[in-house]
């Protein structure tokens, strides 16, 4: 039996954001512009603070393959942040995520994450409540 090995290809935010179209971008400029979203921080705090687990954006990575970075769903996107007025913690609810068992990488993957990422990312949030589901064992 032969042991194969997959590589996955994971990708912080920011460069999910390379993928965005300028259409995209032009609409979020639009909303930014007219005051219609909050840029500068999350509409309310995260709740039950005490008793959830949070993490930073910067902290964030997804994995393409898991991920539909390809199918992003810019439309609900700018439609969410518009009909919500920017992000707003209770409203998104907690993404899982997965940690690693090997210390010296800092960051966790999320499989369900990436959209929530970019609402916060474009809404100024710096982090947002998460739900550790497992580690990777690399």
């Amino acid at each position: 039996m032969t042991n194969t090995e997959q590589t996955l290809t994971v990708l912080s935010g920011e460069e999910i954001l390379k993928n965005l179209s300028s259409k995209f971008w032009q609409e979020y400029k639009k909303l930014k512009d007219l005051n219609l979203i909050k840029t500068d921080g999350a509409l309310d705090s995260i709740p039950n603070i005490k008793k959830k687990t949070v993490v930073n954006l910067e902290n964030f990575r997804f994995i393409a393959e898991v991920q539909r970075i390809d199918n992003l769903q810019e439309s609900n996107i700018l439609k969410n942040l518009k009909e919500i007025g920017g992000f707003k913690h209770k409203s998104a609810g907690v993404a899982d995520v997965f940690e690693y068992e090997n210390q010296e990488i800092d960051y966790v993957t999320s499989p369900d994450g990436m959209h929530r990422w970019i609402m916060a990312y474009l809404s100024g949030v710096s982090q947002i409540a998460v739900n550790p589901q497992d580690v990777h064992s690399a």
